[in-house]
């Protein structure tokens, strides 16, 4: 369990941080003995919500418009992507499966997790220990999409709802398997799942035309998961 990371420097210094599968770095100035990331009463999801989330991922793909939108989206998905840690070049692959296999590795190879998170805006985090669910949002509704979408209104979703799609989010930031010898998770990026839903709701026939990518790309994203498969009632 991850109770605290917190800078134990001096004096102000300035952090830099890799976007895993971004294409520019980050930076955050702190200050002596300030927190930097925190997640607290982390734990691994009970045995019984990890099933509940697995039927109901499973109820989604079974609903023809989500599943053609997955099938499409998982093509359209960057064939690898390459990040730079430490100076070095590292390519991850796509994985081969889908979101059901893909939940099978996590659970096995990483886990899924549920604590608090920093920032609040965040209901799931995918990091190199697997996916951990932000326990307020994961056990209340939501109302989606999240502002820098592209709906005009509001969709209010059930708990259960809110928390597959989201899973479905982190799952594909999970789909890229590391290099042999390289441990942890290459992430695609927000920009890249973005671009990929775009394009898979017009192929799979859920809009007629594109829908403009503006604001945050991660929103985007959740918005497009929302119009092909919020409709189905879990």
């Amino acid at each position: 369990m991850i109770d605290e990371l917190r800078y134990l420097g001096e004096s102000e210094s300035i952090l830099v941080s890799r976007n895993m599968g971004g294409t520019q770095d980050s930076s955050v100035t702190v200050k002596a003995g300030s927190p930097i990331y925190l997640i607290t009463s982390e734990r691994k999801l009970p045995q019984d919500e990890l099933n509940r989330l697995k039927a109901n991922l499973e109820r989604l793909i079974d609903d023809p418009d989500c599943s053609k939108f997955i099938e499409k989206l998982n093509s359209n998905l960057p064939d690898s992507n390459t990040v730079q840690i430490q100076g070095r070049e590292l390519v991850s692959k796509k994985f081969d499966g889908g979101l059901i296999e893909n939940f099978d590795r996590t659970r096995k190879q990483y886990g899924f997790w549920i604590g608090s998170t920093v920032n609040e805006a965040y209901s799931a985090v995918t990091n190199l220990r697997g996916i951990t669910f932000n326990e307020t949002k994961y056990n209340r509704g939501g109302l989606h999409p999240w502002p820098g979408g592209f709906h005009l209104t509001l969709v209010e979703l059930s708990g259960q709802q809110s928390n597959t799609l989201t899973l479905i989010h982190e799952l594909l930031h999970m789909h890229y398997l590391p290099p042999v010898g390289q441990k942890g998770v290459l992430s695609v990026d927000h920009n890249a799942m973005a671009i990929a839903a775009q394009k898979s709701l017009v192929d799979s026939g859920i809009v007629k035309s594109p829908i403009q990518i503006t604001g945050s790309s991660a929103y985007y994203f959740q918005d497009a998961l929302v119009l092909a498969c919020g409709k189905v009632r879990l």
